[in-house]
């Protein structure tokens, strides 16, 4: 994103838990940024020979290289309309991503919207995050209870039930 430096944005998803210490194997990247950036973002990517489909316009789009048939082998591109999504575009943090300074989610941004997630493998990341000792239960609370205060006892019996029992990854999947 260096040609764009006017751009906000922010790397999500596993490349920004794996900056934050926790590694997943993951294909694709998922890059947030902020909607007056879409069309500039859409652009790069398709001048730099990407091919952009559109997922959910105007919000989720994917660039993949042309030619390309693995499905997990893509750029996701998300212009975000509510929380936490936001906030992570407006205050990332600084990581390193292949050796490359990138701007990132931060950890207590990703905590919340894993929660939020009604995905088996983000509450499986949860638990690795937490065992890892990469957030703090209590500022992560703090942050729901901004949002989403009747959330709070959920994320609490979520993080206790997750304390007591060892993370386990689903197997990966085979690819054809």
């Amino acid at each position: 994103m260096d040609s764009l430096p006017d751009v906000d944005y922010a790397i999500g998803g596993a490349l920004a838990m794996r900056a934050h210490g926790y590694k997943r194997h993951t294909d694709d990247v998922d890059l947030f940024a902020l909607d007056r950036d879409r069309v500039a973002i859409l652009r790069a990517l398709h001048d730099v020979g990407l091919t952009i489909t559109p997922i959910f316009a105007p919000h989720h789009y994917t660039a993949t290289i042309k030619g390309e048939t693995d499905p997990d082998s893509r750029i996701d591109v998300m212009f975000p309309a509510a929380e936490p999504d936001l906030s992570a575009v407006e205050f990332p943090d600084q990581g390193e991503i292949g050796g490359v300074t990138a701007n990132i989610w931060p950890m207590p941004l990703i905590v919340i919207a894993k929660f939020y997630s009604d995905r088996p493998e983000d509450h499986l990341d949860l638990a690795a995050l937490l065992n890892r000792g990469l957030f703090d239960p209590k500022q992560v609370a703090d942050m729901i209870e901004i949002l989403d205060k009747e959330a709070v006892p959920e994320f609490q019996a979520l993080i206790a039930q997750i304390s007591t029992t060892k993370p386990r990854r689903p197997k990966p999947r085979k690819k054809p």
